[in-house]
């Protein structure tokens, strides 16, 4: 019989030090491994990136508006203290858009009076091996929407690449 009956195993250790003894275990190996193990992860903080984000479909005011707006910072639509960067260039092109013709044949054409806009945003932040974050710990990574904002006008766009120099 492994316990006898003052609850010793094989009679000579209690159950209740066999407990203890593998709890100190875990958390000395846990303490290791959370201190001293694993791959430590390489954070670059205040180094500068940047990124486009697409922005389709927009009238020729906002159009304008993103122009003036050269050399301004962006920040997060509804949030107070979110820079997002600056934007150091924009390219600017017609909108395209899918029409449906009288045949069923669906064709690319211009939209008149709309533009679409590529903006290049510069922004001091922090990288490391999992992605690029604002000073704000908003990640900004490719495909994702964002809704911007400076003194002159509110966009959404997708962010198409993000690179560092």
């Amino acid at each position: 019989m492994i316990l006898d009956s003052k609850g010793k195993a094989f009679g000579k250790v209690s159950i209740v030090d066999i407990i203890v003894v593998l709890l100190l275990i875990f958390a000395i190996v846990g303490a290791y491994f959370r201190f001293y193990g694993g791959n430590s992860k390489v954070v670059t903080n205040n180094q500068e990136f940047y990124y486009t984000i697409s922005i389709n479909n927009i009238r020729e005011n906002n159009m304008k508006s993103l122009q003036n707006s050269i050399g301004t910072q962006f920040c997060l639509a509804g949030k107070i203290k979110s820079t997002m960067g600056e934007l150091t260039d924009i390219e600017v092109s017609n909108a395209k858009g899918t029409v449906e013709k009288t045949d069923g044949t669906i064709v690319v054409s211009e939209i008149p009076e709309r533009f679409d806009v590529k903006l290049t945003l510069k922004v001091v932040g922090n990288v490391n091996e999992n992605g690029y974050y604002t000073p704000e710990t908003y990640e900004i990574c490719a495909a994702k929407e964002y809704n911007i904002k400076n003194i002159y006008c509110c966009v959404k766009g997708a962010v198409d690449k993000v690179w560092t120099k």
